[in-house]
Protein backbone atom coordinates (compact mmCIF):
# COMPACT_ATOMS: atom_id res chain seq x y z
CA UNK A 1 0.00 0.00 0.00
CA UNK A 2 1.27 3.30 -0.93
CA UNK A 3 1.30 6.22 1.64
CA UNK A 4 -0.83 8.15 -0.21
CA UNK A 5 -3.70 5.62 -0.41
CA UNK A 6 -3.40 4.85 3.75
CA UNK A 7 -4.55 8.35 3.87
CA UNK A 8 -8.24 8.79 2.94
CA UNK A 9 -9.54 12.27 2.18
CA UNK A 10 -12.96 13.06 3.21
CA UNK A 11 -14.35 15.48 0.05
CA UNK A 12 -17.39 17.44 1.24
CA UNK A 13 -19.29 19.68 -1.37
CA UNK A 14 -23.22 20.08 -2.46
CA UNK A 15 -22.05 20.31 -5.97
CA UNK A 16 -21.66 17.10 -7.03
CA UNK A 17 -19.82 18.26 -10.27
CA UNK A 18 -17.18 19.38 -7.63
CA UNK A 19 -17.32 16.27 -5.86
CA UNK A 20 -16.59 13.99 -8.87
CA UNK A 21 -13.84 16.54 -10.12
CA UNK A 22 -11.49 16.27 -6.90
CA UNK A 23 -12.44 12.64 -6.18
CA UNK A 24 -11.14 12.07 -10.05
CA UNK A 25 -8.25 14.20 -9.33
CA UNK A 26 -7.25 12.94 -6.30
CA UNK A 27 -7.86 9.22 -7.02
CA UNK A 28 -5.78 9.52 -10.03
CA UNK A 29 -2.67 10.66 -7.68
CA UNK A 30 -3.46 7.62 -5.79
CA UNK A 31 -5.39 8.75 -2.89
CA UNK A 32 -7.88 7.24 -1.06
CA UNK A 33 -11.38 9.32 -1.43
CA UNK A 34 -14.63 9.21 0.13
CA UNK A 35 -17.48 11.88 -0.23
CA UNK A 36 -19.92 13.45 1.38
CA UNK A 37 -22.71 16.03 0.02
CA UNK A 38 -22.92 18.32 3.42
CA UNK A 39 -21.85 18.31 7.12
CA UNK A 40 -24.22 16.34 8.44
CA UNK A 41 -23.62 13.09 5.48
CA UNK A 42 -19.86 14.17 6.60
CA UNK A 43 -20.48 13.96 10.38
CA UNK A 44 -22.06 10.50 9.99
CA UNK A 45 -18.81 9.39 7.95
CA UNK A 46 -16.25 11.08 10.20
CA UNK A 47 -17.95 9.24 13.12
CA UNK A 48 -17.58 5.84 11.28
CA UNK A 49 -14.41 5.93 9.88
CA UNK A 50 -11.51 7.15 12.48
CA UNK A 51 -9.54 6.25 8.98
CA UNK A 52 -9.85 9.67 7.32
CA UNK A 53 -6.74 12.12 7.61
CA UNK A 54 -7.87 15.08 5.37
CA UNK A 55 -11.04 16.74 5.60
CA UNK A 56 -11.61 18.66 2.51
CA UNK A 57 -14.94 20.82 2.44
CA UNK A 58 -16.86 23.33 0.91
CA UNK A 59 -17.52 26.33 3.33
CA UNK A 60 -21.16 27.06 2.77
CA UNK A 61 -23.37 24.83 1.96
CA UNK A 62 -27.13 24.58 2.16
CA UNK A 63 -27.23 22.32 5.43
CA UNK A 64 -24.18 24.01 7.30
CA UNK A 65 -20.91 25.60 6.92
CA UNK A 66 -17.44 24.19 6.28
CA UNK A 67 -15.79 25.84 9.22
CA UNK A 68 -18.32 25.20 11.71
CA UNK A 69 -17.84 21.66 10.62
CA UNK A 70 -13.85 22.10 10.69
CA UNK A 71 -13.54 23.48 14.21
CA UNK A 72 -16.16 20.46 15.60
CA UNK A 73 -13.85 17.79 14.04
CA UNK A 74 -10.77 19.70 15.30
CA UNK A 75 -11.60 19.29 18.44
CA UNK A 76 -12.94 15.93 18.63
CA UNK A 77 -9.97 15.08 16.55
CA UNK A 78 -6.82 17.43 16.84
CA UNK A 79 -4.66 15.38 14.53
CA UNK A 80 -7.50 15.53 11.64
CA UNK A 81 -5.94 17.82 9.27
CA UNK A 82 -8.73 20.06 7.32
CA UNK A 83 -8.25 22.07 3.79
CA UNK A 84 -11.22 24.44 3.19
CA UNK A 85 -12.56 25.36 -0.38
CA UNK A 86 -14.89 28.39 -1.37
CA UNK A 87 -16.01 30.95 -4.22
CA UNK A 88 -16.03 33.24 -1.14
CA UNK A 89 -13.88 34.71 0.67
CA UNK A 90 -14.08 33.31 4.33
CA UNK A 91 -11.20 35.21 5.64
CA UNK A 92 -12.96 36.19 8.98
CA UNK A 93 -14.41 32.54 9.49
CA UNK A 94 -11.25 31.02 9.55
CA UNK A 95 -8.77 32.94 11.62
CA UNK A 96 -9.31 30.82 14.37
CA UNK A 97 -8.69 27.43 12.19
CA UNK A 98 -5.18 27.84 12.97
CA UNK A 99 -2.80 26.29 9.96
CA UNK A 100 -5.50 24.76 7.90
CA UNK A 101 -5.11 25.08 4.03
CA UNK A 102 -7.59 27.44 2.25
CA UNK A 103 -8.64 26.92 -1.96
CA UNK A 104 -10.13 29.45 -3.77
CA UNK A 105 -12.54 28.41 -6.24
CA UNK A 106 -11.96 27.56 -8.83
CA UNK A 107 -9.04 26.22 -8.87
CA UNK A 108 -6.40 24.62 -11.04
CA UNK A 109 -5.67 21.20 -10.94
CA UNK A 110 -2.02 21.61 -10.09
CA UNK A 111 -3.09 23.77 -6.91
CA UNK A 112 -5.84 21.46 -5.61
CA UNK A 113 -2.71 18.56 -5.81
CA UNK A 114 0.02 20.87 -4.14
CA UNK A 115 -2.62 21.98 -1.70
CA UNK A 116 -3.24 18.26 -1.21
CA UNK A 117 -0.20 17.74 -0.05
CA UNK A 118 0.62 20.39 1.81
CA UNK A 119 -2.28 19.61 3.56
CA UNK A 120 -0.91 16.60 4.63
CA UNK A 121 2.64 17.74 5.77
CA UNK A 122 4.05 18.03 9.22
CA UNK A 123 3.98 21.44 8.61
CA UNK A 124 1.09 23.50 7.35
CA UNK A 125 1.35 27.34 6.82
CA UNK A 126 -0.87 29.88 8.26
CA UNK A 127 -4.19 30.38 6.03
CA UNK A 128 -3.48 31.63 2.86
CA UNK A 129 -5.74 32.19 -0.29
CA UNK A 130 -3.47 30.43 -3.30
CA UNK A 131 -3.13 33.17 -5.94
CA UNK A 132 -5.35 32.60 -9.24
CA UNK A 133 -3.62 31.20 -11.91
CA UNK A 134 -3.99 31.19 -15.75
CA UNK A 135 -5.23 27.96 -17.21
CA UNK A 136 -7.68 27.43 -14.70
CA UNK A 137 -10.19 24.61 -15.04
CA UNK A 138 -13.32 25.77 -15.64
CA UNK A 139 -16.50 23.37 -14.16
CA UNK A 140 -18.93 24.68 -16.47
CA UNK A 141 -16.86 22.91 -19.63
CA UNK A 142 -17.27 19.29 -17.74
CA UNK A 143 -21.10 19.64 -18.32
Amino acid sequence: MSLKSSKRILVVDDEPMVRSLVVAVLASRGYNVITAEGPTQACALLDKDPEVGLLLTDVLMPDGNGCDLARQWLHRRPDLKVMLMSGYDPEHSISDLGDEVFLRKPFHILDLVTSVAKAFSSSLPRPSVLPEVAGRLSLQTLS
